[in-house]
């Protein structure tokens, strides 16, 4: 009985621990310029939390680089390095031709990616995001 109660536990403990990086079927894209390392959106790889943020600190660092997540309902969260302190947070929609977004900083932006999940079209409202026609 004790080893079917240690049993019990040790299984609610690594689905927990699980859970906790789950990024529930998210896919990841980014591009880091200076590496040379690409994955482009249509060929998104799933990703877990800890890897999306190791990705996203280095794809956040310098201008023109970028990172995004995808989810199944295929809704797209990116974020894209405009200069040094200033990420633009980007969730297209094409059929309407525009895009929802705000500007925010390095370090505001990871904190958004640490804590990611789906589904991503909450965080529209979530972060105050404003619509704008692509020009």
């Amino acid at each position: 009985m004790a080893m079917k109660i240690l049993a019990l536990l040790l299984l609610s403990t690594v689905a927990v621990s699980a859970s906790a990086d789950d990024t529930g079927s998210m896919q990841l894209f980014y591009c880091i310029h200076s590496e040379h390392n690409c994955v482009d959106p249509s060929a998104a790889v799933p990703t877990s939390r800890a890897k999306a943020l190791a990705i996203a600190e280095k794809a956040l660092s310098s201008k023109d680089d970028f990172v995004g997540f995808t989810d199944v309902h295929e809704t797209t969260l990116q974020f894209y390095v405009e200069d040094a302190d200033s990420v633009w947070v980007d969730m297209p929609v094409p059929e309407r031709k525009g895009s929802y977004g705000v500007h925010t900083n390095r370090a505001k932006a990871l904190q958004i990616i640490s804590r990611l999940s789906p589904p991503l079209s909450r965080y529209r409202a979530e972060l105050h995001l404003e619509f704008k026609e692509w020009d």
